[in-house]
This record gives C-alpha cells, sequence and structure tokens, in this order.
C-alpha cells in the first residue's frame, strides 16, 4: 500500500530560500509549519517522529543547507518550548495529551502551598473528569473492536466539549495570575481533546471549525487578561533597567503584537519611551512578581503562535481527509535518512518542486 504522504515531498533539510524568506520576515515559523506571512499559506511542516524509527541522518550529510535547516528547527523550538505543547502539531496524540495533563497537574502540586486558589482547583469534579477523558482516549487504541473504539471516542468527545465550556468560563472569571494560568492550561487542553477525538471520528471539518472557534475564545481571554493584569497601563516599565536582565526587546515586542495588536516594526519603542514611568527605570533587581509576570506572557505568546499551528494543521487534515492517526502512521513510515534531529520536514511539491525536483 502507497504511503499516504506520496503527494507530498518529503526533505531532509529545508531548502535555504524558506531560510532567506524566513529572515526576511516574508515567511515564518508558526506553531509547526513555515508559512508565508502575508496570505498564511503554508510553505513546509515540521513533524516530530517517534522513536519508533531510530536511527540518524547519514554521516556527511551535514552543510550549509543542513545547518540552515536546524537553525529553523531552533527557532522553531524556542518559539514553542515555554508554550509546553510539541513542535510538531500535526502529530499531537492522546498520549501526549495524557503526558501533557501529568505535567501540568506536577506543576500545580507545586505551587498549591503557595496559592490558597490552586488546592481548590486541584480537587474539583471537572478535573477529575478530564482526568479520566484522557485516560480513556489513551486506552481507545487498544480496543479490539472499532465500534468499541468509536464509542470512546463519541463518549470522551462530549466529556471534553463540557469540560472546554466551563474552563472557558473560569478564564473569564479568574483573577489571580496562577488560577489563571491553571484555568488556561485545562483549557488548551480539553479543547486540543476534543477536536482530536472529532478529528479522529472522520468529521475533519467540523475539527478544523471547533478548534478555530476555542482558539478565538483563547485569544480573547488571554488578550483580555494580558492585558489587564500584565502589561496594565504602564507597558513602558518593560523598557527599564530592572527588566534588562529577563525580558529583550524583542520578547516585549512580541507581547505588544500578540496582547495589543502593535505591530513589532515602528515607532512603538519610542512612543513607549515618551509615556512618564509609574516606576523608576533604574530600579537593578527585578522582583519575583516580575519574573513571574515575564514567564506567563512568554508562555501565552508562545502558546498563541502555537495554537494558531494547530488550527492550521486540522485545515490540513481535512484537506487531505486524513486522520490525525492516519497521517502519523504515515510519518512513522519515512525513512531515518529523512531526519534532523528527530524532525521530518514535510513540503508541498507546488510551487517548490521547480525548486526541489519531483
Amino acid at each position: 500500500m502507497p504511503n499516504p504522504l506520496s503527494a507530498i515531498l518529503v526533505q531532509r533539510m529545508v531548502p535555504q530560500e524558506f531560510l532567506g524568506q524566513v529572515y526576511a520576515g516574508i515567511a515564518e515559523v508558526y506553531g509547526g509549519t513555515i508559512r508565508e506571512v502575508t496570505t498564511g499559506r503554508i510553505l513546509a511542516e515540521l513533524v516530530e517522529v517517534g522513536s519508533s524509527l531510530g536511527g540518524h541522518p547519514p554521516a556527511g550529510a551535514a552543510g550549509v543547507a543542513d545547518a540552515a535547516s536546524r537553525r529553523i528547527i531552533g527557532i522553531a523550538t524556542a518559539s514553542t518550548a515555554l508554550s509546553g505543547l510539541t513542535l510538531a502539531v500535526s502529530t499531537a496524540g492522546f498520549l501526549f495529551l495524557t503526558k501533557r495533563l501529568l505535567a501540568i497537574d506536577a506543576r500545580l502540586q507545586e505551587i498549591q502551598k503557595d496559592v490558597k486558589y490552586i488546592r481548590s482547583f486541584l480537587e474539583t469534579r471537572q478535573r477529575a473528569e478530564l482526568i479520566n477523558a484522557m485516560h480513556t482516549l489513551r486506552d481507545a487504541k487498544d480496543a479490539k473492536a472499532e465500534s468499541t473504539r468509536e464509542q470512546l471516542l463519541i463518549d470522551s468527545r462530549q466529556e471534553l466539549g463540557t469540560l472546554s465550556h466551563h474552563y472557558a468560563i473560569q478564564l473569564q472569571e479568574v483573577e489571580d495570575d496562577a488560577v489563571f494560568e491553571a484555568a488556561e492550561e485545562y483549557f488548551s487542553l480539553s479543547a486540543l481533546g476534543h477536536a482530536h477525538c472529532t478529528a479522529e471520528l472522520g468529521m475533519a471539518n467540523t475539527a478544523t471549525n471547533d478548534y478555530r472557534r476555542s482558539f478565538e475564545t483563547w485569544s480573547e481571554a488571554v488578550t483580555r487578561y494580558a492585558k489587564q493584569h500584565m502589561l496594565k497601563d504602564d507597558p513602558e516599565r518593560f523598557l527599564g533597567q530592572r527588566f534588562a536582565e529577563i525580558a529583550s526587546v524583542e520578547q516585549i515586542a512580541t507581547w505588544m503584537e500578540q496582547f495589543t495588536g502593535q505591530a513589532p516594526a515602528g515607532n512603538w519603542i519610542d512612543e513607549l519611551r515618551k509615556r512618564p514611568a509609574a516606576t523608576s527605570w533604574w530600579t537593578t533587581k527585578p522582583t519575583a512578581e516580575d519574573q513571574s509576570t515575564v514567564r506567563l506572557l512568554d508562555k501565552l505568546a508562545a502558546r498563541k503562535r502555537t495554537m494558531d499551528g494547530y488550527t492550521s494543521q486540522y485545515q490540513r487534515l481535512e484537506e487531505r481527509q486524513m486522520r490525525p492517526s492516519e497521517f502519523r502512521a504515515a510519518v512513522d513510515k519515512l525513512r531515518p535518512a529523512e531526519l534532523i534531529d528527530g524532525v521530518v520536514v514535510i513540503v508541498d511539491p507546488e510551487p517548490e518542486q521547480k525548486v526541489l525536483g519531483s
């Protein structure tokens, strides 16, 4: 049986012209994709594969283009690491979702002694239901009958849909950073699980639309919270000396773009500099609150890009009429020689085939 990915090219390295486009601002690494800035058209996908492939690229394969591709993959990894999501949004499966839930819970267990509301958050019925739904999905692959697997997916989809609505309300209501972060994590996870169930049930169009709406809900809530509780009325304070060691101008530009709509180019820095500072610019030591704010802003900005990447990926699966598990199975059949540090780069043949060859 031919590999379902035979209609697209698989390259060991990101072509040099993509690297130039990224650095020129024509293209950008977004989630697990490289896409045009103006049109949003996906130029390439970065797919992280499992250990089942094994092996490494052949000796002597590294070169200028290989080094360039590693730089692009490095950009993508850096931009998504803080979000806690995978680089390869295409292949996120139910096991990944379960592991992500365990990581979230471990983080919340660490801070529950310091944040009084977190303990009650951990003890809610909705959290128990989320754990149960994720465990059900993880084990659904072991069902001997397809009808049983399908029923497990249907039941979990219903439960995850209800939970995502619950956590969406939480995102609108909570005012504490730690509790907001917990609600944001659980919402992101339940919304992704819901879309993944839908896609696995063969409802690709519904999955795409559902996840797009979830992303819009998330974006609206996170933008409101970031403006009110983190950027506040004095974002110019981030240009002060006390933030110099924990927040670069590039980070600040990203926050302003993602949460205020101001483009990272232009005179926005000069505009902030003109505003009267509420606090001294020359306080040299950032507070614990400052560090927490920077960490959360970075995380939410990276999450926004990654969730947008998931939206694009579900749309791509819809276009190919493939379930996520089918895409994953196809990727797992690729040869180890087509890997770069465990990452496969998949490029559509048009119009790039004129450059790459078919």
